[in-house]
């Protein structure tokens, strides 16, 4: 029975795989391939039908943005295998209510003016967004073919020829002026097919990043701030696009719009910085504990939550630590408007009105009895015990300083130790001493 159920699990692990063999197939453009070994991997670790982003990473060892192309072919496969793929930051679609209530008055109307500004940019067939990625291709190419011809860079080009008269510059030596002209003309009108097709396909896309964007509400920035970050990881996708591996552009786009915005959380999110590593952790963390309360009907408690999440509990305690946000000591109490929490924190180190005065004494009493020793015994018992603030010294250091042996300071401190014990002044001393806990 035992036999037939393994059996039954390895024939299903099988089919998994060639599943995920064959939708790679079609994405995959013969640039990417992962070994058996590291689809039996993932298959194992998505038994649930999902898998951690950062367990993928790892596995498929797919670490950098350089990859960007490898993730999107390997994403797609997944996703027709029926495997979604888990980033611990990013949240459920929220609905407008819910992004409402984590949106600032002072953000909602700017964030308003900006959708309903994106929202009269159409949005891009399959067709149109194929055909504009090639001309952006093309134009980046013969940008490149056109600057080799010269030899120079277009403003260095444009500023010899704007130039009448100007000796041509070593890399045009032998050229004539007047191709070079028409060559900074077709250079001119390149760059602006370049940068046209570039402003459509970003202007047609950039709800996707509001969309990508409110999921990572919740994480220290403001929405506004993650859009701004999303943009920036589209503007990126835009450059480094190729459209002849066939997939979606915004499959392409989603993974640098995603990782914009998990870099800018990690880095501007806290006000201690955490690397991202340590910033998924505490998201993994978060929800872990969230889905247990749902589970328990109470806080779950620090054992269950490792136990949930499959790591120990001193890891746990770590990531809870980290995970705490200090608070500003001018922070005012709500049962006191007026007051701050510095106000009301106790100052363990400061020093208490009497150990201040009890000190002062002590120190009045120490100079008293140090007064009944020679000039050289009172200068070497302050010496050796680092008296009146100065470090405690060595036998060595202080026949160093006082050009007489060690063994002469030993004799002279003895001899001044023997003298200071003897004075009714020691008892008070050493009660003193005690009470301010030196």
């Amino acid at each position: 029975m035992a036999e037939q159920k393994n059996k039954r699990s390895a024939k299903k692990k099988e089919q998994e795989i060639s599943s995920l063999n064959s939708s790679l197939a079609k994405t995959r453009s013969g640039k990417f391939h992962l070994s058996e070994e590291k689809w039996k991997k993932i298959v194992d670790t998505s038994k649930d039908g999902s898998i951690h982003l950062d367990k993928l990473m790892e596995i498929s060892e797919i670490t950098s943005e350089d990859d960007s192309k490898e993730f999107t072919l390997l994403e797609s496969a997944l996703e027709e295998a029926g495997i979604t793929i888990f980033d611990p930051m990013a949240n459920e679609e929220p609905s407008k209510e819910e992004v409402e209530e984590k949106i600032s008055r002072s953000d909602m109307e700017p964030l308003q003016i900006y959708i309903k500004d994106i929202n009269r940019t159409p949005l891009l067939d399959s067709k149109s967004e194929w055909e504009l990625a090639k001309k952006i291709s093309d134009s980046k190419i013969k940008i490149q073919e056109l600057i080799k011809v010269s030899g120079l860079h277009p403003t260095e080009l444009r500023r010899y020829l704007n130039t009448p008269g100007a000796p041509p510059p070593p890399p045009l030596k032998g050229h004539d002026r007047r191709t070079l002209a028409k060559q900074a003309q077709a250079l001119a009108e390149t760059e602006n097919i370049y940068a046209e097709a570039q402003r459509v396909l970003i202007e047609s896309n950039l709800r996707l990043v509001v969309s990508i964007a409110k999921r990572y509400v919740s994480h220290g920035l403001h929405l506004l701030d993650l859009i701004n970050e999303g943009n920036l990881g589209l503007i990126r996708a835009v450059e480094l696009f190729d459209y002849k591996l066939g997939y979606k552009f915004s499959t392409y786009a989603s993974w640098w719009i995603k990782q914009s915005i998990r870099r800018a959380i990690a880095d501007q999110g806290r006000i201690i910085r955490v690397p991202v590593h340590m910033a998924d952790s505490i998201n993994r963390w978060i929800k872990a504990s969230r889905i247990l309360s749902q589970k328990l009907g109470r806080e779950p408690t620090l054992e269950e939550t490792a136990k949930e999440m499959g790591i120990s509990e001193p890891k746990l305690f770590e990531i809870v630590k980290v995970s705490q946000e200090p608070s500003s000591l001018e922070a005012p109490i709500q049962t006191s408007m007026e007051s701050s929490l510095g106000e009301v924190i106790e100052d363990t180190g400061a020093i208490s009105p009497y150990k201040s005065v009890l000190s002062l004494v002590f120190t009045e009493y120490l100079d008293k009895m140090l007064s009944t020793l020679t000039e050289k015994e009172r200068k070497i018992v302050e010496m050796r015990f680092g008296l009146f603030g100065q470090p405690d010294r060595t036998l060595e250091e202080v026949g160093n300083e006082l050009h007489i042996t060690r063994e002469r300071v030993r004799q002279i401190e003895l001899r001044a130790l023997k003298k200071l014990r003897h004075l009714r002044l020691a008892e008070e001393l050493f009660s003193m001493m005690m009470e301010i806990g030196h």
